[in-house]
């Protein structure tokens, strides 16, 4: 297991217990950057927030 996974695994450890929202939404972008530079950088960039829009 090279370093980057072994990085990604440990933030999903701590993502899965993380109760403060802030902090949560800092380790899944992490782990996003993380995994989309695996897969080849494209998926690495945020996207954007879904606006909060109800469907009718």
């Amino acid at each position: 297991m090279d370093k980057r996974e072994q990085r990604w695994r440990e933030l999903c450890a701590q993502a899965a217990v993380e109760q403060d929202p802030e902090k949560l939404m800092q380790l899944v972008a992490e782990i996003t950057r993380l995994l989309g530079e695996e897969q080849g950088g494209e998926k690495a960039k945020p996207s954007a927030q879904p606006e909060d829009s109800p469907q009718k």
